[in-house]
């Protein structure tokens, strides 16, 4: 059984994909104007909205410069996989290293290749 609060994450995270709230963040981000009635103290729920708006226009502007498939926005888990792998991509960790050294290629881009079952 799902607790409300993972309702509230999921459905959050589905209404910031969405097309409609995708352009008003880009157009808040150009014109400087607020999402919200509130421009301080926003709710828990409020900044949950604004990270998954954050998370899924850094997708969409990926997948637009052709640094990845579209194929990613089809599951979450595709989402959090590629989200995670561009955070080791940009940070200096163990893990980061250890895929480095185990990387077959010196290509600077990565290539993400999903496959349906």
């Amino acid at each position: 059984m799902n607790s409300p609060f993972f309702d509230v994450v999921t459905m959050t995270r589905k209404l910031a994909k969405s097309s409609y709230w995708q352009n008003m963040y880009s157009a808040a981000k150009e014109l400087n104007m607020s999402l919200f009635k509130n421009n301080t103290d926003l709710t828990q729920i409020q900044s949950l909205f604004l990270s998954f708006l954050s998370f899924h226009y850094t997708i969409k502007f990926d997948i637009a410069l052709g640094e990845v498939n579209p194929v990613v926005l089809e599951n979450p888990i595709y989402e959090d996989a590629y989200m995670y792998c561009k955070t080791l991509k940009t940070t200096k960790t163990p893990e980061r290293e250890m895929l480095t050294r185990n990387s077959q290629s010196s290509a600077s881009t990565s290539q993400w290749i999903f496959k349906r079952k």
